[in-house]
């Protein structure tokens, strides 16, 4: 281990005050007491393009506290992201290390691993106070990048599964991160605050929408709440002692060349981000830099100004030349897209950024100018035959020699897969093993429209819009049929139109590559069953859970099956296991209390069926089977009490109905009340239209005095009953209540 070089001391001494011999000299050689450095404002703009800051001369933008950190600090022209898509963007950003090292080539399949440094691992050994402000759940904890931090403000403790909450607005992580830095405001701190505004779909919030696009207006938004922070630094008097990193994590394609959003290509709208350092005395006041940069070389740069020694996981370079007026060495960048292969089956994309060259590696190879043909329009892989051939071995290097992790695991519960799906993304294998080459793999490029097919059947899937569904992607899974999500969603959207068979054959399609998803075998295993197949959907279950034991759907189905064999037992241990494994579903309790209810089990039943309602107050279930369990064991003030509790909370017709029905009908005076049950009916009847809301309106007119309103309302009822045929006990029922109407009286039951 080495003391700090003659550069570094001469760098950290341009910074007022500094004691050098009280800087920590690594990530592993234990924290100062009080570190005499910088503190560090790490800023992660979510979907972000360089060419819609102003700074990087947009004119519309409305961007001036970024605009004036690039004015006062260095911006990079050509700054890179490794990955179009937020998790391994920041994995890369965080530890220095590309993603073939981290393992975290997509979202949402794996966490980082542990032998990779982060920076916040680095800041926390040195003294620093540590703290991260994370906007959407892609980020989460689980995903490993809160090592380091001492505070982990995400969406952890959320129920993203019930609100499909997965991200929080600007304002929210600004009001965290200001709280945060608050608390100890004299003491160094590495910060990192993420925002994800700009992420699709674009609303901006009032006073941001009079820019030329929306996603504009978010962009706009996110640049005062991070004014609100600068103004704190400055307030504080830190303004002068913290160093500011202003970055993206990856672009946003805006409908260039067929992407609608990112993750699938990567051409320069999604690819080339914001850079931008400021806040040191010694960096060079207004500096662009035009060699290429990367993400990765964030990492080596802060850890490089600080005089720490760098982690042998680190890839990146420092960058520190470039701060001070140079420019770095030209060093090639890499790129890589493997979205499209793991999630649809096409083929993975991978590029080398070279001055001014891109090259992308694909089934029809790609090469081009990029600063003399900004938007990427001819493909000068013909002409420039030598060139690309060269490129292509610089990039078959990169790929053999560099390091290669497996990420850590990652286990998604229900409540991670609606997290998922509300924000756009699409799951996928998770390796690549069975695509070594590109031969008879589609071109991304040519499969946008799949992909813009796909993120709507999700939107219409997620939106219960089933038969929708079905419709968009039955001519897509026809012309890509490699691709298993898309079949997984077809297929269980058919499942929610009780077209058995069609659904099985769809999700035997999606188990193709992932035989031993859990998800996907359960769902075939409810395809069996809706076929009249119960020991198939049986056995495949069994095969499920033997995968995963922890799988709570797993358990669900099959505490469905050997209910319907007459195993109560069996069938209530499964549903227990259940809700242990989701306890923030309601559907799992509500199937426990099932359970319990059908066992003789009646207060622990009501119980589990109090734990639905509390994690959802509108849970039609947990209504239902509370009212009707209270009823029917004569418990009539608890029932009465639930059914004003449902009508409350779910402001459904036929809850408001029965309770009005009681209101106006109950002999006991303490319950009883003519002017709401009249209220309740006058909301609702004429809309609902049936006979029993004509019946309830007819004795809620009665109740108050409105004879003639309740012979109207109830002789309506009788007639609709009539022309349906009924003659039976409804009919008679209806000419009772008529009855006492026609003799002046109220209708008590």
């Amino acid at each position: 281990m080495t003391l700090l070089g003659p550069d570094m001391s001469s760098l950290l001494a341009r910074y007022a005050g500094l004691a050098l011999a009280a800087l920590p000299l690594s990530c592993s050689g234990g924290s100062a007491d009080r570190p005499d450095g910088p503190s560090v404002l790490l800023v992660t703009l979510d979907t972000t393009r360089a060419d819609r800051l102003g700074c990087y001369g947009y004119g519309p933008a409305r961007t001036p506290r970024i605009d004036a950190l690039a004015a006062r600090g260095v911006r990079f022209e050509r700054a890179y992201c490794p990955v179009p898509l937020t998790l391994p963007s920041h994995a890369a950003l965080m530890t220095g290390v590309h993603p073939r090292g981290t393992g975290l080539h997509v979202n949402f399949q794996g966490a980082l691993p542990a032998e990779t440094i982060t920076l916040a691992e680095q800041f926390r050994s040195a003294g620093y106070r540590t703290g991260a402000f994370v906007a959407a759940w892609v980020l989460n904890q689980d995903f490993g990048l809160d090592r380091g931090f001492e505070f982990y403000d995400d969406l952890s403790a959320r129920d993203t599964r019930v609100d499909q909450q997965a991200e929080r607005g600007g304002q929210e992580i600004a009001d965290s991160s200001l709280s945060w830095l608050a608390e100890a405001p004299d003491d160094p701190f590495f910060a990192w605050v993420h925002f994800f505004d700009a992420h699709d779909p674009y609303v901006p919030p009032e006073g941001f929408r009079d820019l030329p696009h929306p996603y504009d207006g978010e962009i706009a938004f996110v640049d005062a709440q991070l004014g609100r922070i600068l103004d704190w630094l400055e307030e504080s008097g830190r303004a002068d002692d913290t160093v500011i990193v202003i970055a993206a994590d990856h672009g946003e394609s805006l409908g260039e060349h067929g992407e609608d959003t990112h993750g699938l290509l990567l051409y320069e709208s999604a690819t080339r981000v914001p850079l931008i350092f400021a806040g040191a005395p010694s960096f060079a006041r207004g500096h662009v830099v035009q060699e290429p940069v990367g993400l990765v070389d964030v990492h080596p740069t802060l850890v490089d100004l600080l005089g720490w020694d760098r982690a042998d996981s680190v890839e990146g370079r420092s960058l520190l030349e470039a701060l001070e007026g140079g420019e770095p060495a030209a060093q090639p960048i890499s790129l890589e897209s493997e979205y499209g292969a793991r999630s649809f089956g096409w083929a993975p994309l991978h590029a080398l950024v070279s001055g001014p060259w891109k090259y992308i590696e694909s089934p029809a190879p790609e090469l081009y100018d990029v600063v003399r043909d900004r938007p990427e329009a001819t493909n000068a892989a013909e002409g420039e035959k030598q060139r690309a051939a060269d490129m292509r071995r610089a990039l078959g290097r990169f790929l053999t020699s560099s390091t290669v992790r497996e990420a850590g695991d990652v286990d998604l519960g229900a409540a991670d897969e609606a997290s998922l799906s509300a924000l756009g993304y699409v799951s996928g294998v998770d390796d690549l093993e069975a695509l070594p080459t590109l031969e008879g793999l589609r071109n991304p490029r040519d499969m946008t429209h799949v992909m813009r097919g796909m993120m709507q059947a999700k939107r219409t899937f997620d939106d219960a819009r089933y038969a929708e569904t079905v419709e968009l992607l039955a001519p897509l899974v026809e012309e890509s049929p490699e691709s298993d999500e898309m079949w997984n969603v077809y297929g269980e959207s058919l499942l929610k139109l009780n077209r058995f068979e069609e659904a099985r054959v769809a999700l035997q399609n999606a188990l193709r590559k992932m035989p031993d998803n859990p998800r996907r075998i359960v769902a075939l295993a409810d395809a069996q069953r809706g076929l009249g197949r119960p020991a198939d959907a049986r056995a495949q279950v069994e095969r499920a859970l033997a995968l995963d034991p922890d799988y709570g759907q797993g358990h669900s189905r099959m505490g469905v099956l050997l209910g319907a064999t007459g195993d109560l037992a069996g069938a209530t241990r499964h549903f227990k296991r259940f809700a242990e494994l989701e306890p923030n579903s309601p559907n799992a309790h509500c199937n426990y209390a099932n359970g319990l209810l059908a066992t003789g089990h009646l207060d622990d039943g009501l119980r589990e069926l109090q734990a639905a309602l509390r994690i959802d107050p509108a849970c039609l279930q947990a209504h239902d089977a509370k009212i009707t369990v209270l009823s029917t064991n004569g418990r009539h003030a608890e029932a009465f009490e639930a059914l004003r509790a449902a009508a409350s909370a779910t402001e459904l017709p036929r809850f408001a109905l029965q309770l009005a029905w009681i209101l106006a009908t109950s002999r006991n005076t303490s319950i009883a009340s003519a002017d709401e049950a009249l209220a309740l009916a006058n909301r609702h009847a004429e809309a609902v239209g049936s006979a029993f809301a004509l019946d309830v309106l007819g004795a809620a007119r009665g109740a108050s005095g409105d004879t003639q309103g309740a012979i109207e309302a109830t002789t309506r009822a009788l007639q609709l009953v009539e022309t349906a045929g009924d003659t039976t006990s409804t009919a008679a029922t209806l000419g009772a209540h008529l009855e006492a109407y026609r003799a002046g009286r109220p209708w008590r039951e």
